[in-house]
């Protein structure tokens, strides 16, 4: 999405989430920035972008609507990235499935 997002800084880049449970993928054509922008009901594409998803959600040949979502593109206030809003949001939705896990 940058220019320094280019194939060669991949491994890099790994580096900084280094941990068996993290898998990197590259896209290197923005197949995941294009699918997700329609269902955001945005123009451009969608990358930095923080997608929450109840255990509902149903994945098919796109993606499913996120329940909650964030992103540092600055499309709007109502979506801005908010560190304290998302933390709250993860909290609900976890204190959701623990609610019902009881």
């Amino acid at each position: 999405m940058l220019p320094s997002d280019a194939k060669l800084t991949v491994g890099r880049a790994t580096k900084s989430l280094d941990e068996a449970r993290v898998t990197h993928y590259w896209d290197g054509d923005h197949m995941l920035s294009k699918a997700w922008a329609p269902v955001l009901g945005i123009d451009d594409e969608a990358w930095d972008v923080y997608l929450l998803y109840d255990k509902e959600a149903e994945w098919g040949e796109t993606p499913p609507k996120p329940i909650y979502w964030q992103e540092q593109l600055g499309i709007s206030d109502e979506t801005t990235l908010d560190r304290v809003k998302l933390t709250a949001e993860i909290s609900r939705l976890l204190g959701k499935r623990s609610e019902i896990a009881k």
